[in-house]
């Protein structure tokens, strides 16, 4: 590309014709370094979003889970294939702060234990394959004094995936013997009300 007087710019493609003559004048080069300038400081502006989005999530962590509670219908609503539940220990924590740059609904970790019969130990321990696990260590400090400290704990990624049906990411663990499922999922679907 060569400049020629006035601002007339010859462009020629390999392999093509003669060259092309344009202008480019002193507008042109104004407009050109202005919009690489907003395109570079919206690329910052994102990375600082993304950064700050980062940041509001870790500190929504940090703060740690709502209050145990031990209401048994959201469990039920969220979880039917846990049959019969006659006891719930559970806790929420919002995992963006709700301050996302992008509108939308904020995602909610669930976790929590609850107590099950004995007739849903049975069927869902006959229908699935279990393995032996241990329980997650990210189970929030309010709940530890909830969940038993001795169990026979075993995991079923069938279990987990007839439970969240690819809607919602999630982790249950049966505690056969004790009769108890803890339960971590995010944003998980209520199914029934």
């Amino acid at each position: 590309m060569a400049e020629g007087r006035d601002g007339v710019v010859l462009h020629r493609r390999p392999g093509a014709g003669p060259a092309v003559r344009t202008r480019v004048g002193i507008l042109g080069r104004v407009m050109a370094g202005v919009i690489a300038a907003v395109v570079v400081s919206g690329c910052a502006g994102a990375a600082d979003t993304a950064v700050e989005g980062s940041r509001a999530r870790a500190q929504a962590s940090e703060s740690g889970p709502s209050d145990v509670r031990h209401d048994r219908k959201p469990i039920r609503d969220r979880f039917p294939e846990f049959g019969e539940i006659s006891g719930t220990s559970w806790v929420s924590d919002v995992l963006n702060d709700g301050r996302s740059e992008v509108p939308g609904p904020s995602d909610i970790r669930l976790t929590g234990v609850a107590s099950v019969s004995a007739a849903a130990v049975a069927g869902i321990s006959e229908r699935y394959s279990w393995k032996a696990s241990q329980p997650p260590s990210s189970v929030p400090k309010a709940l530890l004094s909830e969940l038993p400290t001795e169990g026979d704990w075993r995991t079923s990624a069938d279990f987990d995936a007839a439970v969240t049906r690819g809607d919602y990411d999630g982790t249950f663990y049966l505690s056969a013997e004790r009769g108890v499922v803890l339960f971590d999922a995010v944003s998980p679907v209520r199914r029934s009300s």
